[in-house]
């Protein structure tokens, strides 16, 4: 918390040092007269579009539904199925 009581949140965006290239050019970007919440195309915007690209993939991957977990009595189950199946291949 800040001294106004505030939650203080972590980045979302990390960009380090070695980023020279990002970081040289992410200020000179300009805003897209047609579209002001797009980035217009530049010779020097392949850093840029890069990190849109890769955030846009890390966006899809964490949105997808987790997996759901498997409960306790269906895991008994599945482990009674297979019993039953090796018990019966044993006196078959």
């Amino acid at each position: 918390m800040d001294e106004d009581g505030n939650e203080i949140l972590a980045p979302k965006l990390k960009i380090f040092s070695n980023c020279k290239k990002l970081i040289e050019t992410l200020p000179l970007q300009v805003n897209d007269e047609k579209d002001p919440e797009k980035v217009a195309l530049t010779d020097y915007d392949h850093w840029v579009d890069a990190v849109s690209y890769g955030l846009a993939a890390h966006h899809y991957e964490s949105s997808k539904p987790l997996p759901k977990e498997e409960t306790v009595i269906r895991k008994h189950k599945r482990k009674l199925e297979k019993k039953t199946k090796q018990f019966n291949k044993r006196i078959s």
